[in-house]
């Protein structure tokens, strides 16, 4: 799972964990990670595993598709919530943000890039062979 150190994120991987669902926790680095494992565990996850992911780094995907694999039979749920800060952005104001109007190109290609693109190339390689179907 992406994104689940806090928020809407934060609360999906505590109720699946706490429901007996290893939660195999994306960060950014391996001290934020261990930092929310250790969270989680105190708040009655037994079963949550911090990884090292960077959902723009592709060869990030191949690693952590790499150690499912090897960790795991199958993958029952795949949560993606990554999140991006915006340079200058105070989402907690009016107009803090930026919109349509204001938003410029360098921040709507970071954006694009990891909800869209990081998306689909993360989701890929944690798909089992036989599951991707090719229609004409």
């Amino acid at each position: 799972m992406t994104g689940a150190r806090r928020g809407l994120g934060l609360d999906t991987a505590c109720g699946r964990g706490k429901l007996g669902v290893t939660v195999r926790l994306g960060a950014r680095d391996r001290a934020t990670g261990a930092q929310a494992a250790a969270a989680f565990r105190r708040d009655g996850v037994a079963q949550v595993e911090p990884v090292a992911l960077e959902v723009r780094k592709w060869e990030d995907h191949r690693r952590v598709a790499a150690m499912r694999a090897q960790r795991c039979a199958q993958l029952a749920i795949l949560v993606k919530n990554a999140g991006m800060a915006r340079e200058g952005a105070d989402a907690g104001v009016p107009s803090g943000g930026n919109d349509t109007s204001t938003v410029s190109e360098a921040a709507l290609r970071a954006t694009v890039a990891t909800k869209v693109f990081a998306v689909m190339a993360w989701t890929q390689p944690l798909l089992p062979p036989h599951s991707i179907q090719f229609s004409g």
